[in-house]
């Protein structure tokens, strides 16, 4: 199977079950409930996840020393290969996701022998909406400060 894909197969897949598996009770998932017959059992079915007509979403992935390449950039894939046909005819408003990476500061981390250099630090991070945190063992006090003070934002 050609990489690109199984990157792509495996993003459709991802992003499916994010947007529509989420707040779904198991028991529709695995077909032995109908969704009307989960409306009619009392399971509510919603959809949390219906994505803003326009604009972006942003997404901070935070790195620090040790980042594992492969926690960045699967994820970072696959927000970035999510379009929308409905949002609008050209890919930018297309694509609901607005990636970044956010750090300490904005000096270059290696991950696995690749050097990257954060776009923002946390001080001058615009607000995320989504943050991906991926295996790493550069965690500073600044860092998990960071994290819980946008854990408790309102969304």
């Amino acid at each position: 199977m050609e990489r690109r894909n199984f990157v792509g197969g495996s993003a459709a897949v991802g992003l499916l079950t994010a947007f529509s598996s989420m707040a779904k009770p198991a028991s529709i998932l695995s077909g032995s409930l109908s969704p009307e017959k989960a409306a009619t059992s009392g399971n509510t079915i919603s959809n949390s996840l219906t994505p803003p007509a326009h604009g972006a979403i942003p997404v901070a992935f935070v790195v620090s020393r040790g980042t594992v390449m492969i926690d960045l950039a699967g994820p970072w894939e696959v927000f970035n290969s999510v379009m929308i046909a409905a949002r609008g005819a050209t890919m930018d408003e297309q694509m609901p996701f607005q990636t970044y990476t956010v750090a300490e500061n904005t000096q270059p981390v290696t991950l696995g022998g690749t050097r990257i250099i954060p776009q923002y630090t946390f001080a001058e991070a615009p607000s995320p909406k989504i943050i991906v945190i991926p295996a790493q063992d550069g965690q500073t006090e600044a860092m998990l400060n960071w994290i819980r003070a946008r854990a408790k934002r309102p969304t």
